[in-house]
């Protein structure tokens, strides 16, 4: 059989391959084991004292020169994550046995400790207490994987497919993938892959459940299982379907419960087809309407469906195509609607009102329709044949119309039916027609017509009317009847064309509205005409006034008739018709009958025209005239008259003063009044019958007034008022009033009068007593005093002399002051002349002081002086001062000055009251007293009691920098107040608003703040600014801060990897005690100790992005008693890169899979990007090679040309990058396999030349050890295009390739190869050597040189038969073969490879084949 190298080998030599494999193995797994590391007695399997396997005992490692690159590479040895630290001796227990290694040096990038640099195999200077160790951080568990259905539904219906996908993370290799339900296993994968996918097929009710899936990969030589997959959920449901939000069940917005939950179709693609679907699923007959756009309303909820594609005959909505449950991406607004009509049997009913197929024009007509039973709304509409007559559209709530015909007409005929329709989203649903009825109209006999005479708009009680009736002449003559207010009056005893009836002597019974018809016969059927127009016989009362005069005895003549009013025509207007106006009024006589509108234009009818009175008749209207309204006059002929409405009224007249006798000099006054209701006009004075005086009155006024100033003796007499008014023109005189005798005589002599005091001038407030004396030899008699003419004193008793005192002279009573009397003459009362006159002047007092307090405050403190001045008023002379105290003299000058100043030294309660000043002064030779000058009042009051100051916070000393607050509190019971703050007595904020209190902060302590510090406060008292007693003093004292402490990290580097250990270190100054430290991050507090110690010490473990920052800190010591915080520290950054440390390789083909002789390009790759320093690259674990990375690159590649099979194996790489100036290593990236493929290279046989053009070519393709799956190719002169060969016969490993019909284009060299498919993949051999073909010139056989052409098809066929028996044997050798095939190491190709996907390798071999077919 042959080896895996395509050669021969016997069983001995099966048997020494197997033994030099096994001696491999062992071999490998001897260095294995010496290389072996382990970590011993620390908490975590992660964790602990590092120990090597060496010559069969294990062992420790030294500590010297031990480092976190050293730790790398023990934790990436035992499967662990990267180093956190590397502790040294101590940090674990002490191990036992031999020293191992001493002074490792490791670069970080090494896979086993034993390929780092040390001293060698037990070469050390150590004890046990020096025992290195690591702390790695915990491996991870794989990532969960991610679980997909497809469809991916929230619900599935019984009978659907479900395909489930479980995909692993890319990071990881494949693996075996398992599938569970509900935690039970449901299936296995059988080989490691990336992607699984398990089918649940025609799902029934057992299917429903939670599937996850999950995974085992190898990771650092541990198989190590994943977490499940996030649950995918298998659930059945049954859909239901519903029409909501329409006018009945069969209509509305499309719904659709699927899993539970109600939603909406969404009305893309959504047509007829789908809404009948929808109808006929719910039983509601056809679909009348497919409503896209919500025409329901907005749903709410998922839209479970959408692109719903329905033929129309499919048994549900779900079973049409659509995109899926829940997957349309449609709003609500795009909700789908359906309307259905329910059946087409329903129809609506009719009636017809009356119920009659013969009808009347001009009779109203009512046609009923009521829709089917149960429904409501819609509308109606009138059919006539087939035209729509009438519509009518219903309430919501009504189920019936009624279509009325008021004015029927023979027009109208036909045959009607009631057409329902309903309304439903904007479609009208149509029924079937009801029953039809036929109408047939004929006319009405026309009106007759009725007239009265005489024809007036009303009548006067007991006149006469005649109504007369006519029908007209195209009617045969009939019977009449005349009806009042549609009752019959009479009727007429034949058959008669014109008919009359009278009303005579008219009563109120008589009033109403007259009407006449007839009945004639019309097609056999006797019929009543329609009723004539009315005639009206209406009753009046006429009336009559006068209207736009100056009362209701003149002006326009207006009459009332029928309600209306008018006016008369001034045709044959005369005194004699306005004397018969003037008496029906109760006006009197007639003063004059005016023409042509004299009181103005009238408006309405002109009832009244030609009237003609003798003057006597009782009424306007009794005299005879036209008629009413049958004038032809405007209303510039309006008729008007004026009458004197009585000749007993007259005037009143009145005397002033009311006396028969009268005193010479005296004013006398008679006053006329006009008669009760009249204005205007004007008045005469008649003295005797001669007109002494006249007035004309204003139009608003009554009366008038006539003054007789100077009276004198020869005015004596007898006098009346005479008034008249002035009517159009005409002054209508009334009677004169009745006579009044006046007699006039000399005056008494007049009396004396006097003052007491007398001064010239006097002050207000005074007194003054006024006396008034008869003179000698007369009787006593009644005195009156009088001030400028007004009487202030009439005395009723008789006496000699009147005295009249004012006790308080006021402004008022300044004037003169004049007295008279009154005594008996001829037994009536005569009045003096008065007598001569006295006045009283009042003079103002001198003006009043000024007054003033120096200093002048509300109120004072006990102890203040306070100076009083008083000052005279700018030009006042020097006069005589007095100052008091509450009313009281204190001060009086004897002397004349212009000014008193007065001063109180020490102030006391005696003090307290209120000041006054006041002068006298010469006026008028007379010593007059000033008015006291305004009061000024001195008030003691109480000092202020002192604030109370504190600080804050309080400390006996400060440091330079710190704040502190400053408080200025008021005492208890004290108002807002303005705030003093004094350092060393000197002012520094003086508050102007007031506050209860004064907070001063000071935000940076200096030298210059150390004082004493007091405060007082100003507060206002009555009005004035008191400020009170000062503070009690507060001290600040500064002291020099603590020198700042010192903080470093352990290690030091500019940037850390997230994961690692870092210690921060703060250590106190020289000479400073113990104290309490502080560790802050980005001057947030992370460690603050409450003990005194001189360092600090805190390890961060496993850095994190929320490790990153500055730290500082400080300390707390004690000073004068206080804890005073240093300074702090400098700052150290903790910073993290965010660069991944993982590298990735690849190869430039994703199989792996190449040919012997080919090149393969394996490269290395950081994700982040970083610039690389250095690439290792490994295989099979083994250093592979080293190179230095491009400065600008990130990734690196290296290239292994002419592959043989010791080029196939696992290869992986590891780098190394410097970020921020820090060397860093990366963790050992995955691994990628190549395989490399040896072709075997054909032979090609066959005749080499050609004698026949026409004939036939046969080539023969032979390949030793290849498989069946081999497609075989042809070319000639290096190219594959070969458009007419053919394949007569094909066997395993070989085949024949047959040109027919050869030419000389067929010439040429010929070679053959062939494409192995490998695991998926397609591999090109090697082309055979080539075989030249020539063909010769066609010759015409003859004689026996003719052989049959069919002789050579013959051989052909023969040699066919021939190398189908070679073949058969070499097929039976080949299953022997494989037969062993087991035996190979894996990774070998054998005939159980999976087949993969077809990869190119055009770019390692160019060829191009033709497929083979059998034949």
């Amino acid at each position: 059989m042959r080896g895996p190298l395509g050669v021969k080998v016997t069983m001995s030599g099966t048997w020494l391959l197997l033994l030099l494999l096994q001696a491999m193995v062992f071999q490998g797994s001897q260095q294995a084991i010496d290389s072996q590391v382990r970590l011993s007695d620390g908490p975590t399997p992660c964790s602990g004292r590092v120990e090597v396997y060496h010559s069969g005992e294990w062992g420790t490692v030294c500590d010297d020169r031990w480092g976190i690159e050293d730790a790398m590479v023990v934790c990436h040895q035992v499967g662990c994550g990267p180093a956190i630290s590397a502790p040294r001796g101590g940090y674990y227990p002490v191990g036992t046995g031999k020293i191992w290694m001493d002074e490792v040096r490791c670069r970080g990038t090494e896979l086993q400790l034993s390929t780092c640099s040390f001293q060698g195999w037990k070469k050390h200077n150590c004890n046990h207490n020096e025992d290195a160790g690591v702390t790695c951080q915990e491996r991870e568990p794989p990532a969960r994987p991610e679980i997909r259905a497809a469809p991916s539904y929230p619900a599935y219906l019984v009978g659907e497919n479900v395909t489930l996908t479980c995909v692993i993370p890319n990071r990881y290799t494949p693996a075996h993938i398992q599938f569970l339900k509900d935690s039970a296993l449901v299936t296995n994968s059988t080989g490691n892959q990336r992607r699984s996918t398990h089918s649940v097929l025609h799902l029934t009710s057992i299917d429903p459940g939670n599937y996850t899936c999950s995974y085992q990969t190898l990771e650092y030589g541990r198989l190590l299982s994943s977490a499940p997959s996030l649950p995918v959920e298998i659930a059945l449901t049954q859909p239901r379907v519903r029409l909501v939000n329409g006018s009945d069940s069969c209509s509305g917005r499309v719904e659709v419960q699927y899993n539970g939950e109600w939603g909406t179709v969404c009305d893309r693609s959504w047509h007829i087809s789908e809404a009948r679907v929808v109808c006929r699923q719910l039983g509601c007959g056809s679909a009348v309407a497919a409503l896209p756009g919500a025409g329901f309303g907005h749903g709410s909820g998922t839209v479970w469906m959408d692109e719903v594609s329905c033929g129309g005959t499919e048994p549900s909505l779900w079973a049409c195509p659509f995109s899926g449950w829940g997957r349309g991406n449609c709003g609500h607004q795009k909700d789908a609607s359906v309307v259905c009509n329910p059946s087409s049997l329903f129809r609506p009913f009719i009636t017809i009102t009356p119920d009659s197929p013969l009808h009347v024009s001009g009779i109203p007509l009512a046609i009923q329709c009521l829709a089917p039973k149960g429904y409501l709304g819609g509308r109606f509409r009138i059919l006539r044949g087939t035209s729509v007559a009438k519509e009518h559209r219903l309430d919501p709530g009504r189920n019936g119309a009624v279509f009325l015909y008021r004015n029927v007409s023979t027009s109208i005929g036909g045959s009607y039916s009631c057409l329902y329709q309903r309304l439903v989203a904007g479609f009208w649903v149509t029924f079937r027609a009801s029953p039809s009825i036929p109408i047939r109209v004929v006319e009405l006999p026309a009106r007759p017509e009725i007239t009265a005479t005489p024809s007036y708009l009303a009548y006067l009680v007991g006149g006469n009317v005649t109504l007369t009736c006519v029908i007209p002449n195209r009617y045969t003559p009939a019977h009449i009847h005349f009806l009042k207010d549609s009752a019959l009056v009479t009727n007429s005893t034949g058959n008669q064309r014109r008919s009359t009836h009278s009303v005579l002597h008219l009563t109120s019974i008589d009033a109403g509205n007259y009407t006449c018809s007839y009945q004639t016969l019309e097609y056999g059927r006797l019929l009543s005409s329609a009723p004539s127009l009315p005639a009206k016989i209406a009753l009046t009362q006429p009336r009559v006034r006068l209207v736009n005069g100056s009362d209701s005895c003149s002006g326009r003549v207006e009459v009332q008739y029928n309600g209306e009013w008018g006016t008369v025509c001034d045709r044959s207007w005369h005194i004699s018709e306005a004397r018969v106006v003037c008496h029906q009024l109760g006006c009197g006589s007639a003063v004059a009958a005016l023409p042509g509108a004299g009181f103005g234009h009238g408006s309405g009818t002109v009832w009244m025209d030609e009237v003609s009175c003798g003057g006597t008749e009782p009424s306007l209207w009794a005299c005879p005239f036209s008629g009413w309204g049958r004038g032809n006059c405007g209303h510039q002929e309006d008729a008007s008259v004026v009458c004197n409405p009585s000749s007993l009224l007259r005037p009143f007249i009145t005397i002033t003063p009311d006396s028969p006798l009268h005193v010479s000099g005296i004013p006398l006054a008679i006053q006329c009044l006009a008669p009760k209701g009249y204005l205007g006009g004007r008045f005469r004075i008649l003295r005797g019958t001669s007109v002494a005086k006249e007035h004309r009155l204003d139009p608003g006024r009554n009366g008038a007034v006539f003054l007789y100033r100077n009276v004198s003796t020869s005015i004596g007499g007898s006098y009346s008022c005479l008034y008249q008014r002035l009517v159009t023109g005409f002054w209508v005189t009334f009677r004169a009033s009745p006579s009044i005798p006046i007699r006039v005589i000399d005056p008494p002599t007049e009396p004396s009068i006097s003052l007491s005091p007398a001064f010239p001038v006097y002050l207000e407030g005074e007194m003054v007593t006024i006396e008034c004396v008869l003179p000698n030899g007369k009787s006593p008699a009644r005195f009156r005093l009088q001030k400028d003419s007004i009487s202030i004193v009439d005395d009723a008793t008789s006496r000699r002399s009147l005295r009249h005192t004012i006790q308080n002279l006021t402004s008022s009573s300044q004037g003169l002051y004049t007295c008279s009397y009154k005594t008996m003459v001829s037994g009536l009362w005569v009045t003096s002349s008065p007598s001569q006159s006295v006045p009283i002047v009042l003079t103002d007092p001198p003006t009043e002081p000024s007054i003033s307090l120096s200093p002048v405050f509300p109120v004072y403190l006990e102890g203040e002086t306070v100076t009083i001045e008083c000052v005279l008023p700018n030009g006042i002379s020097p006069a005589r001062v007095c100052l008091r105290k509450d009313s009281i003299s204190v001060v009086e000058d004897t002397t004349s000055q212009q000014s008193l100043r007065h001063t109180i030294q020490n102030l006391t309660n005696s003090c307290q009251g209120l000041y006054t000043c006041s002068y006298k002064t010469m006026v008028s030779g007379r010593w007059v007293t000033s008015s006291s000058s305004r009061s000024v009042s001195i008030v003691l009051t109480d000092p202020p009691t002192e604030p109370s100051i504190s600080l804050s916070p309080v400390f006996p000393v400060y440091l330079v920098g710190e704040t502190v607050t400053i408080e200025c509190v008021l005492p208890n019971g004290i108002s807002p107040a303005r705030v003093c703050l004094r350092k060393d007595v000197i002012s520094i904020i003086d508050d102007t608003t007031s506050q209860r209190s004064l907070r001063h902060t000071i935000q940076n302590l200096t030298n210059s703040s150390q004082g004493l510090y007091t405060c007082s406060y100003k507060t206002m008292v009555a009005g004035r600014w008191i400020t009170s007693s000062p503070s009690q003093s507060v001290p600040i004292v500064l002291t020099d801060p603590p020198t700042e402490p010192s903080i470093s990290l352990s290690p030091v580097f500019p940037v850390y990897l997230e994961g690692e250990t870092v210690t921060i270190e703060c250590v106190l100054p020289n000479g400073i005690s113990p104290a309490r430290v502080c560790l802050r991050k980005d001057s947030i507090s992370v460690v603050e100790d409450t003990t005194s110690q001189q360092s600090l010490r805190h390890t961060i473990q496993n850095l994190t992005n929320s490790c990153q920052g500055l730290y500082t800190c400080s300390y707390k010591t004690m000073v004068s008693g206080r804890w005073v915080t240093s300074s702090s520290s400098r700052s150290v950054s903790i910073v993290l890169t965010g660069l991944t440390l993982s590298v990735t390789v690849s190869l430039d083909h994703q199989t792996g899979l190449y040919l012997t002789g080919s090149a393969a390009t394996v490269s290395c790759s950081n994700p982040s990007q970083s610039q690389l320093q250095s690439v290792t690259f490994y295989k099979d674990g083994e250093l592979l090679h080293s190179l230095e990375a491009r400065p600008d690159k990130h990734m690196a590649s290296i290239s292994i040309g002419n592959l043989t099979r010791a080029n196939g194996g696992s290869y992986t790489c590891q780098c190394e990058m410097t970020v921020s100036g820090r060397h860093l290593i990366s963790s050992l990236s995955n691994a990628v396999s190549i395989t490399v493929q040896e072709a075997v290279k054909p032979v090609i046989t066959g005749v080499s030349a050609v004698d026949e053009i026409g004939g036939n070519l046969s080539i023969t393709c032979l390949s030793e050890g290849s498989q069946p799956s081999e497609e075989f190719f042809l070319q000639r002169d290096g190219t594959t295009s070969l458009p007419h060969y053919w394949t007569v016969w094909k066997a395993d490993g070989s085949v024949t390739f047959i040109i027919a019909d050869v030419s000389q284009d067929d010439a040429g060299n010929y070679s053959c190869g062939y494409n192995l498919t490998v695991n998926g993949t397609v591999l090109a051999s090697i082309f055979s050597e080539s075989m030249q073909v020539t063909v010769s010139e066609f010759r015409k056989p003859s004689g026996r040189h003719a052989v049959p052409r069919y002789y050579y098809v013959i051989a052909v066929a023969l040699l066919a038969a021939v190398l189908t028996v070679v073949l058969a044997i070499r097929a039976r050798n080949k299953s022997k073969q494989d037969e062993g095939a087991d035996t190979f190491p894996q990774g070998f190709p054998h005939a159980t490879c999976q087949k993969q996907n077809v990869i190119s390798l055009q770019q390692v071999l160019p060829i191009k084949s033709h497929r083979v077919t059998s034949i």
